[in-house]
């Protein structure tokens, strides 16, 4: 029975699992799905530091009129902290330096002048408490959290984990996940290519979308529509991984086997044909051990809109994502469609105003054209129930990875 878009959706989403958590050395945490909070193991700053290079003074001296003072020696970053020996003498400081004891300001090197052992803050410079001092526990206090489970890592996060010690970290186990053409006329991008035959192409554009999110576990397969070779090819490939990915052989051809093999090997079938444009035959089903079977069809631009639509989000949600978000984007012209699917239509950005993405529909022939997808940045989804969007028109967007 043929269902709806949301219908799909909410399938996919109900079967999800949660994938388990592992702890990785920080350095391969980059893209993962942060696991833990974490807190402030220290103030940050942890003491008053020194924010620009010059003289650390005590204000009082200033403010009571004086303005030249004896240097008493030099505070650089990572030491530890000296004291002002008098309150009329200065020490010059580093950026990054702890503020010597007895100082409550630093005056920037553009600001003074410097002769011998003497630094002389310049006419018109207003010296005030803490003037270029980042304070102790200004940024935050120790125990106070700084990072949030569920959001992906980048250099940011990183450098916030570094900075607390964090050598280890939890992160999502990533998935296994296993990408199988079908098809007798496939061949390999380095094999000669008969007139008959076509090149593989859906197995490289979703592994390189895989391993853009950082899914770094991935295998790429080929079977041909033979019965025998589709079961013991695809027994043996559940077996290895966490989904599986399965391009063609899912209509309702005389060699669209994968449908017949999956249920013969014990994968139950959750749905079989949405009411889309492209994808219809979109197939989707669960096997032992929580192992996730997406079989897309074999137009590339079907295959990569399904993938795009359905298997990216399983992920995320999987991964323990809560960055996940609709983004939408407004239509630049106008788009009719007649048909009672939802249509995904390939869209190109065609100008950016104040957040907001404007986008208009490339030139696109059928689900075979992939040379279409050259000029487009993602696709839109437009609501089976609706003919005409008029220009204005805001719709959910979906960009390629």
């Amino acid at each position: 029975m043929m269902i709806s878009v949301a219908e799909a959706e909410s399938i996919v989403t109900q079967c999800q699992p949660t994938y388990p958590i592992e702890k990785v050395p920080l350095e391969r945490a980059y893209g993962r799905v942060l696991r833990e909070d974490v807190f402030a193991d220290r103030d940050l700053p942890p003491y008053n530091s020194v924010a620009m290079d010059g003289i650390a003074i005590d204000s009082t001296a200033w403010q009571q009129g004086l303005r030249s003072f004896p240097i008493a020696g030099t505070q650089a970053a990572g030491d530890p902290q000296q004291s002002l020996p008098a309150a009329d003498a200065c020490l010059e400081v580093m950026t990054g330096s702890v503020l010597p004891q007895g100082a409550d300001a630093v005056v920037r090197y553009e600001d003074v002048n410097i002769d011998g052992d003497t630094a002389r803050v310049a006419d018109g410079i207003a010296v005030e408490p803490m003037q270029n001092v980042r304070q102790q526990a200004s940024d935050r206090q120790l125990g106070e959290k700084l990072l949030s489970a569920g959001y992906r890592l980048f250099s940011p996060q990183l450098a916030i984990l570094a900075f607390v010690g964090h050598a280890r970290v939890k992160v999502d186990k990533r998935p296994s996940i296993g990408i199988v053409s079908t098809g007798n006329e496939l061949v390999d991008i380095d094999q000669p290519v008969q007139p008959h035959q076509i090149r593989r192409s859906n197995t490289y554009a979703l592994q390189a979308s895989l391993n853009r999110l950082h899914y770094p576990e991935t295998c790429l397969y080929h079977l041909n529509d033979e019965h025998e070779s589709l079961v013991e090819g695809l027994r043996e490939i559940l077996n290895r991984h966490d989904v599986l990915l399965i391009g063609g052989g899912v209509s309702r051809g005389k060699y669209d086997l994968v449908p017949s093999v999956l249920d013969k090997l014990g994968v139950t079938t959750q749905f079989h044909q949405v009411r889309q444009r492209p994808g219809k035959p979109f197939w989707f089903g669960t096997a032992a051990g929580n192992t996730l079977v997406y079989a897309l069809p074999g137009n590339p631009v079907s295959a990569l809109t399904c993938f795009h639509r359905y298997t990216l989000p399983q992920l995320q949600h999987s991964a323990g994502s809560k960055e996940i978000s609709r983004e939408c984007a407004v239509l630049n012209s106008d788009i009719r469609f007649l048909k009672s699917l939802t249509l995904f239509r390939p869209v190109k950005i065609v100008r950016k105003q104040e957040g907001t993405i404007f986008v208009e529909p490339v030139a696109y022939r059928n689900s075979g054209d992939l040379a279409a997808l050259a000029d487009s940045d993602g696709f839109v989804e437009l609501d089976a129930e609706v003919e005409m969007f008029p220009t204005g028109s805001i719709v959910p967007f979906y960009r390629w990875t």
